[in-house]
């Protein structure tokens, strides 16, 4: 119907440390153009349902930032993920951390480039509490700084979400340096022109 139109498959993939392998089996079993390793949950905790916000006050800021950091880059680190979803979901409800962006992601950004793992513009974001791109402009700027590839999504989860703003995050990219895009198809990475 469409012949122009190319569509590829993914997933996003809650990482739980020790479930690497029941994991494994799953995603071998499908034919995806890409995964998507995403953290949702601390200690069990799923941080950005708006029924847990009270939990913000157990933690020290920064420690949970370092925790969920520790998450982020142990899903990385797996090699199961093409993609690191909403870098800084952590701040959904305005929950930032005391220290610098570089300081609070620094050793999260050295280990995304070691490992080749490409970052996620998430357009999401601007339709949840926080109000802002996952991730921020100046955490992209890290990345593009750490040269860490960056790819689009919309984080869809209705057809009419499907786009949602990608020429807008397109342009904070551009903005932030960034001239090429990840795209993925049979698990392979492409990168096309965005200037």
């Amino acid at each position: 119907l469409y012949p122009d139109i190319n569509v590829r498959v993914g997933l996003e993939v809650d990482y739980f440390p020790g479930k690497e392998q029941e994991l494994q089996k799953i995603v071998n079993s499908y034919d995806f153009d890409y995964l998507i390793g995403s953290v949702h949950y601390v200690d069990q905790w799923m941080f950005d349902a708006s029924n847990q916000q009270e939990n913000f006050s157990n933690w020290d800021i920064d420690e949970l930032y370092k925790k969920y950091l520790s998450l982020v880059t142990g899903a990385a680190q797996t090699g199961l993920f093409f993609i690191t979803g909403h870098l800084d979901l952590l701040k959904i409800f305005g929950h930032r951390p005391r220290k610098s962006l570089r300081e609070t992601f620094e050793p999260a950004l050295k280990l995304l480039n070691k490992t080749g793992t490409v970052v996620e513009l998430n357009t999401n974001g601007w339709y949840k509490p926080v109000g802002e791109l996952y991730p921020e402009p100046k955490l992209i700027s890290l990345c593009f700084e750490y040269n860490i590839p960056i790819t689009l999504s919309s984080d869809a989860h209705q057809a009419d979400q499907v786009g949602r703003d990608v020429h807008k995050a397109l342009e904070i990219a551009r903005k932030c340096g960034y001239k090429k895009i990840a795209v993925f198809s049979k698990k392979k990475v492409n990168y096309i022109d965005i200037t």
